[in-house]
């Protein structure tokens, strides 16, 4: 149980952290 849901967490925590990369990604891309 606690397993699981830590790794729900970390989950979001890490889809998160990949979305606001490809922000990143893209803003730099598109400051170019």
């Amino acid at each position: 149980m606690v397993e699981n849901f830590t790794f729900i967490a970390n989950s979001s925590l890490l889809e998160q952290l990949y979305v606001i990369g490809q922000q990143i990604h893209f803003e730099t891309v598109d400051g170019r």
